[in-house]
């Protein structure tokens, strides 16, 4: 249901709540040998992209990276055991780098435990205890988080594999070991909910045709036979409302001197020299009140004989002063300009007095 906020004369504001929660998973590291050890989930190929923290998701890419502490040979091995994962994780899959190298390796198949076996089949030829970072591509099913939110522990262990190079050939030597943890889920204590206020604003202006001078009066002057005259001034309105607005005018009746009242314009017509009427234009479009250009539309035809000005009346059909619409917008607004310009012809028998009208300028903001 959309909200509106009516501005007339006394302001109404209406607090308007946003909220976002904001989720990011988490990283500790714990005791162990190896050094600088780091575990990202990423949902894109980038280990500055959002990260993977919903329970039994897929993991599109995993960087494992850590330091190791004695070198980093062939025949070695690198264990990654992600606790209460499930993998399907393959010699394809995976790739180690070293200094900006990438060896060649074998992974090892564990059963789908989470388990990632890999047994290097080269060595770098710089620095074999710079270092090294395991990254894991993986598919629907290469590498699924757990299935309950919680903390879960990603163990690395790099081993001197032995005489066999291969995994479980009972003289595997651990060399070096470490541990991350990784949040998944959401889990209660870490969630942080971030919440702003946006108050709604609605301001209006009634100025002098192009620009800031305000003003509450519009001078017909003397009206001839001879001559149509105008009068008008802006209407100058800022909103935030994403809605836009709707700015009417209301008058408190005709244009009268005592009893006498100069003829209203009829609908959609033109003002003229020499007849008796009366009306409004507006610089807007597609409101009710019927469009004249601009404000120098309006300035240029004081005191003219000719063009004539299309007008409308301030009342509806059924001859009911009532308000009536002269701008809008459908979106946020700021310091939009509406030149309201009000017209009079009369005849040579209108008759003499002090003609006067007051009109009301309402605006309606849809938040």
């Amino acid at each position: 249901m959309n909200k509106f906020l009516k501005v007339v004369g006394i302001w109404s504001i209406v607090a308007i709540v946003f909220s976002m929660s904001l989720l990011a998973p988490m990283q500790t590291q714990a005791a162990g040998q190896l050094g600088l050890i780091s575990v990202l989930l990423k949902a894109t190929d980038s280990e500055t992209g959002n990260n993977v923290y919903a329970v039994s998701s897929q993991v599109p890419y995993t960087f494992v990276k850590f330091t190791p502490i004695a070198d980093l040979e062939i025949d070695d091995g690198i264990k990654v055991t992600f606790t209460s994962f499930t993998d399907s994780v393959e010699t394809a899959d995976v790739t180690v780098t070293q200094n900006a190298e990438s060896l060649t390796k074998t992974v090892v198949a564990s059963g789908g435990s989470g388990v990632i076996q890999i047994e290097m089949d080269s060595a770098t030829t710089g620095s074999k205890v710079s270092p090294v970072t395991v990254k894991i591509t993986g598919d629907a099913t290469d590498l699924v988080t757990p299935g309950s939110a919680n903390t879960y522990t990603v163990n690395i262990e790099v081993y001197d594999l032995g005489a066999d190079a291969h995994f479980g050939g009972g003289d595997d030597v651990l060399q070096d070991s470490g541990a991350a943890g990784v949040i998944i889920g959401t889990a209660a204590g870490y969630q942080i909910g971030i919440t702003g206020t946006v108050d709604p604003t609605l301001s209006m202006a009634l100025t002098q045709i192009g620009n800031d001078t305000p003003t509450s009066t519009c001078a017909l002057g003397t009206l001839t036979k001879d001559f149509v005259e105008t009068c008008g001034y802006d209407a100058k309105i800022s909103t935030n409302a994403t809605g836009g607005y709707t700015a009417y005018i209301r008058a408190g009746g005709g244009l009268m001197s005592g009893a006498n009242e100069i003829d209203k314009v009829a609908e959609g017509d033109d003002i003229d020299f020499g007849v008796e009427e009366y009306g409004i234009s507006s610089s807007d479009t597609g409101t009710d009140i019927i469009n004249n250009n601009s404000g120098t539309s309006c300035t240029l035809l004081d005191h003219t004989t000719t063009p004539a000005m299309p007008a409308d009346p301030l009342t509806n059909g059924g001859g009911l002063y009532v308000d009536r619409s002269f701008a809008s917008s459908t979106g946020t607004a700021s310091n939009e300009r509406t030149t309201v310009c009000h017209a009079a012809g009369i005849t040579a028998v209108t008759p003499a007095g002090n003609y006067t009208q007051t009109v009301t300028i309402t605006i309606v903001g849809n938040f």
